[in-house]
């Protein structure tokens, strides 16, 4: 799970439009690298969701923190020179879980983060 950080005082700060902008631009960046066989989504607001099938925890955590690192580097409105950072939680599939689980264990981490610092993956 992905959630910009301080989302509400892009919006406060600079407006809709603009923050409408900078998901525009995330997306697109997002999209532009990972590979053709994960799954992206957006969840609501300003939170995301990917999906690496077939791939260890260790490279799902290599590629956030590589997605994470472009993220922090991007421009995302040009006219307000505007960058942002993101938290995330990361997890795995484990023996018995079912969705409901999973998602929560990728949320629980990603608020970990948020409570921690911001700007970066919690892992478990």
């Amino acid at each position: 799970m992905i959630d910009i950080d301080n989302f509400k005082i892009v919006n406060d700060t600079y407006g809709h439009d603009i923050g409408d902008i900078v998901l525009k631009n995330l997306t697109k960046l997002i999209q532009n690298n990972i590979r053709k066989t994960d799954f992206f989504f957006r969840i609501g607001g300003e939170e995301f969701l990917i999906l690496f099938p077939q791939t260890t925890i260790e490279n799902a955590h290599k590629a956030l923190e590589d997605l994470r690192k472009k993220i922090n580097a991007t421009v995302m409105d040009e006219k307000n020179n505007l960058f942002i950072t993101v938290s995330m939680g990361l997890t795995q599939i484990k023996e018995k879980d079912d969705t409901t689980l999973l998602f929560k264990r990728a949320d629980d981490n990603l608020y970990y983060s948020k409570r921690h610092g911001k700007d970066k993956i919690t892992k478990g």
